[in-house]
């Protein structure tokens, strides 16, 4: 038996009650960037019949959170609050700066 629950963040949680150890095929494409807990432990996310996620569950009664997180995302994250950080630093000191570049510039 398996009771699903959806978060708005793409998280989705499930209730699995199995007499045995089973496959759970979750029939959403898998691209490579799901993480899936059994019972707050991490574990692998294979593909199932070649397109969709699919995990191995122990038997009995199990919490299955599957979340989603992009490398790609993560990646542009940390390069767009990089530049923030350099665009705030080139604000704050532009005076400065200008006063380095019209010494090289003057000489």
């Amino acid at each position: 038996m398996v009771v699903e629950e959806r978060e708005k963040d793409g998280t989705v949680k499930l209730t699995v009650d199995s007499s045995e150890n089973r496959m759970l095929v979750m029939n959403e494409y898998n691209d490579g960037n799901w993480r899936a807990f059994i019972n707050g432990k991490e574990t692998t996310v294979y593909k199932g019949n070649y397109l969709f996620r699919a995990i191995e569950v122990p038997a009995g009664k199990s919490e299955v959170i599957f979340k989603y997180s992009p490398k790609g995302l993560q990646l542009f994250t940390f390069v767009a609050l990089g530049a923030l950080f350099l665009l705030f630093l080139m604000i704050v000191f532009w005076k400065r700066i200008q006063i380095f570049i019209n010494q090289f510039v003057s000489k």
